[in-house]
């Protein structure tokens, strides 16, 4: 493996995208570019599997490690190549590494947590808003509550997970999350999806609070379902 040139293939499309989205909103709202962690990175690399990059943690720290190392610098190079197109921060995603499912704590501390927060730590003086989002059930949230984000987005209402206002409390910071993207979102009604704003809002007070999915929101969801968001807020 070798570091990419940001500017190159894949990632030069997007840095293209964003400067059409810069010159088209960058004076009207923030905008953020995903970047996934570098063990989500490894996993796409080896067919969106991850069992190999599990084997290879179990049999070949080294080789991990050096994987990753190539896999930070990439990343570290592009996210700053983003930011210089107009990009307000980072959306930076764990991917699902950081759960108890995955990892033990020990071992994302070892393999996640220290390329986490060098790519964190090298865009941090440079970005207005970096957004932590943590997928999944179970998630080691204290492990990363104290990243350097000005805001953290997980998935509220699974299983494992801290409600938002425990999450905002635990964090100290502001938090994003409230709608349940894979169930009520999907294929629940309108006055089901005001129901769970209305949780969201009375949880946080409404402030130091972005209302949002707690993952991606799934391509045939409903518009019904996001006006009734909309209607919601306006």
């Amino acid at each position: 493996m070798r570091p990419l040139e940001p500017d190159q293939g894949t990632l030069g499309e997007q840095l293209h995208a964003l400067q059409l989205i810069n010159h088209s909103i960058g004076f009207d709202a923030y905008f953020v570019q995903t970047i996934f962690c570098p063990l989500g990175v490894a996993k796409y690399l080896v067919g969106n599997k991850s069992e190999p990059v599990l084997q290879t943690i179990r049999e070949d720290r080294a080789a991990m490690h050096a994987a990753l190392r190539v896999i930070t610098e990439t990343f570290i190079n592009y996210a700053i190549a983003c930011l210089d197109q107009g990009a307000s921060g980072i959306f930076y995603a764990t991917n699902g590494w950081a759960t108890e499912s995955m990892l033990t704590a020990d071992q994302y501390r070892e393999f996640g947590e220290q390329y986490d927060l060098e790519f964190l730590d090298a865009i941090k003086s440079r970005s207005k808003f970096n957004i932590l989002h943590n997928c999944g059930t179970h998630i080691y949230f204290d492990l990363l509550a104290t990243y350097p984000v000005q805001a953290i987005n997980w998935a509220a209402t699974l299983e494992g997970n801290p409600d938002l206002r425990e999450g905002k409390l635990r964090s100290g910071k502001a938090v994003m999350g409230g709608i349940s993207e894979k169930t009520i979102l999907k294929t629940g009604e309108p006055d089901q999806v005001r129901e769970e704003v209305e949780r969201a809002l009375e949880l946080t007070g409404g402030t130091h609070f972005l209302l949002a999915p707690g993952c991606s929101i799934p391509p045939e969801t409903p518009a019904e379902n996001l006006f009734a968001i909309r209607s919601m807020l306006s």
